[in-house]
């Protein structure tokens, strides 16, 4: 479905990302992960249309993103991006429905969009908020609306920049079963996510950003090592086994820590690598 080749982007001589590849297919739930300031973000809006890359190239579906119609690319894949604002009083349904906006190219709303977009708002756990105006709304509260309107877009391909900023950790579970749903049912998940065993549990595939450039790409027993959590984080953790059977992350401390023994769990750093 995704396909990216070798894609770079600079501004002026600076590389935010630097030869990255990733390929993903329907039924795929991908993490990108990194420190701050790794590019994460940067690679998401060229995988979306937003930015031409510098070098390689982004296909949808076979065909290069700088070249889909951007009513037709609004009707495959679906952005959401860190932070959404609008100074205008929209209820969380009106801004739920504006993600119908693609497929009618207008604002006369059919009763099947009407009827979507209720739907999309069930799905997301946000009814009870449908006529509350959206400035009002909690960090979280407006999160799970945005979240709501990328899914009445219908799309077969969800580009998530941090989708779970600012929520609870009830809800950050509940948007992860919502995407890997979402996967399982033949679409695509793309997503930018901090919380490396939020990723582990969910994740079919993941990409590990370090400096712009991809450090680690494959499945999250294959990428969430503490040789790579060292590398791109500069942290020293251990990585046990949930009862899921997926890896877990226990942090230690700063990598570059003038003492071996972690001021907050009390571990050592000859604990790296034990596994339960």
């Amino acid at each position: 479905m995704l396909s990216v080749d070798r894609v770079g982007y600079r501004v002026e001589s600076r590389w935010l990302v630097r030869d990255v590849s990733l390929h993903a297919d329907p039924g795929e739930f991908w993490v990108i992960a990194g420190a701050n300031g790794s590019g994460k973000s940067t690679l998401v809006r060229m995988l979306s249309g937003e930015l031409e890359p510098a070098s390689g190239t982004v296909t949808l579906e076979g065909t290069p993103v700088s070249t889909i119609a951007i009513e037709e690319l609004a009707r495959i894949r679906a952005c959401l991006a860190q932070e959404m604002n609008t100074g205008f009083p929209f209820t969380a349904y009106e801004v739920t429905l504006m993600g119908r906006t693609p497929w009618h190219g207008g604002w006369a709303f059919s009763g099947e969009d009407h009827r979507v977009a209720a739907g999309a708002m069930g799905d997301l756990g946000v009814t009870d908020l449908a006529q509350r105006t959206y400035p009002t709304l909690s960090g979280g509260e407006r999160r799970r609306v945005d979240m709501a309107r990328v899914a009445a877009q219908q799309p077969r391909l969800l580009l998530l920049d941090e989708p779970t900023n600012h929520l609870d950790a009830l809800h950050q579970i509940e948007l992860m079963v919502w995407c890997r749903q979402f996967a399982d049912e033949g679409g695509c998940v793309v997503a930018v996510l901090h919380d490396l065993n939020l990723a582990a549990s969910y994740a079919d595939r993941m990409l590990l950003l370090n400096s712009g450039k991809s450090a680690a790409l494959g499945d999250p027993e294959s990428v969430l090592t503490p040789e790579n959590i060292r590398t791109c984080f500069g942290l020293e953790c251990v990585i046990w086994r949930h009862p899921s059977g997926c890896p877990w992350v226990v942090p230690i401390g700063a990598a570059n820590s003038s003492t071996k023994e972690s001021p907050v769990w009390g571990l050592t750093t000859s604990h790296q690598g034990v596994t339960l």
